[in-house]
């Protein structure tokens, strides 16, 4: 279908946009995993009301990055079960 549709789905497409949803979900976990390790690095190396401050802060931080991760993982399996109802669907 590529490029010009008016109706219906680029299945292909489709699914290659929800593997890169998926692999960006991956990066965000990665994200929230390093910087988990660097916040407790910091917390072994700084005392005080002001990295307590900023752990609380990365904590936020942390669950807002797995929320954003669950969202991409959930939108790439959605796209390919979109996608495969419609191949289904179409008989592809």
């Amino acid at each position: 279908m590529g490029g010009n549709l008016t109706d219906g789905m680029d299945t292909g497409r489709v699914k290659e946009v929800a593997g890169q949803l998926n692999t960006e979900a991956g990066r965000v976990g990665e994200i929230s995993s390093n910087g988990t390790s660097q916040a407790g690095t910091l917390k072994e190396n700084w005392l005080g009301p002001d990295s307590e401050q900023f752990g609380d802060a990365w904590s936020d931080a942390a669950k807002a990055l797995q929320q954003a991760q669950d969202a991409l993982q959930a939108y790439s399996k959605a796209a390919i079960q979109q996608a495969d109802q419609q191949e289904k669907g179409s008989g592809a």
